[in-house]
């Protein structure tokens, strides 16, 4: 990792002009460190690696983000503990009132595109999400994001100028990881990219990155089901109709 957030200024910096403002050391003494990683938020040290200087975490054993490669969704793997019973009944659940679900997922990503949301559903289904164990119905906006990189092609109407990934702050590899700590809900984040000038590659982790932005949960169950375009139930309805066993 090329570059850090300084944590005196806040701001970006690289791993050359932090070695020229505080030389080598990150830390004084017990005092956390003064580099930041813009993903994980964890202490960032100083390392001079074969060919260049570089920020590293000073240890391999904690999950950061930027460790997770472009293309590939922070759900990668299917639950290792499914509870098809719950599952069952998330589901239930879910197509009775998608219709919430869709417009929360729309508040979270900014220009999402049925077809979006179809691969949203796709993917869900494959690597049957719902069947993990802790999940609850309000939390589903908040895990199906996690499902895809959205990009700018594929927006409504390709007005979305970032590219979006989602992932949650808290070092976990998996959702049984996160869900697994207790009664708090993880804290979700939406981090913008500049995206490539081609569409065959992938945005830089240490060049690209705009912003991340935590996503505040709301209760969107408990509004009124909102009046989507006549296009969008017909497409939904038709994959529900096409996956009898969702």
């Amino acid at each position: 990792m090329h570059y850090a957030i300084e944590r005196e200024t806040g701001k970006k910096i690289s791993a050359i002009d932090f070695e020229k403002k505080h030389g080598h050391k990150t830390t004084e003494g017990n005092e956390p460190s003064l580099a930041e990683c813009p993903y994980c938020h964890r202490d960032l040290y100083l390392r001079q690696g074969t060919k260049t200087l570089h920020f590293w975490h000073g240890s391999s054993e904690y999950f950061c983000p930027s460790k997770e490669p472009f293309g590939r969704s922070y759900i990668s793997l299917t639950p290792n503990r499914p509870d098809p019973v719950h599952a069952a009944e998330l589901r239930r659940q879910f197509k009775e009132n998608w219709q919430l679900h869709y417009k929360e997922l729309e508040r979270i990503v900014p220009f999402l595109h049925i077809k979006e949301f179809i691969s949203i559903l796709d993917e869900a289904h494959k690597k049957d999400i719902f069947a993990y164990t802790e999940l609850q119905i309000e939390d589903m906006p908040y895990v199906l994001a996690l499902t895809l990189d959205f990009v700018p092609v594929t927006s409504k109407g390709k007005a979305r100028h970032f590219w979006f990934r989602f992932w949650y702050s808290e070092q976990g590899r998996s959702i049984e990881e996160l869900w697994i700590r207790g009664a708090r809900k993880p804290n979700l984040v939406r981090a913008s990219f500049v995206p490539p000038t081609s569409p065959a590659r992938f945005p830089d982790y240490d060049r690209d990155l705009v912003k991340d932005t935590e996503i505040l949960r709301k209760p969107f169950l408990e509004e009124k089901p909102p009046q989507l375009p006549s296009f969008i139930l017909e497409t939904v309805t038709k994959w529900f109709s096409k996956h009898p066993t969702f």
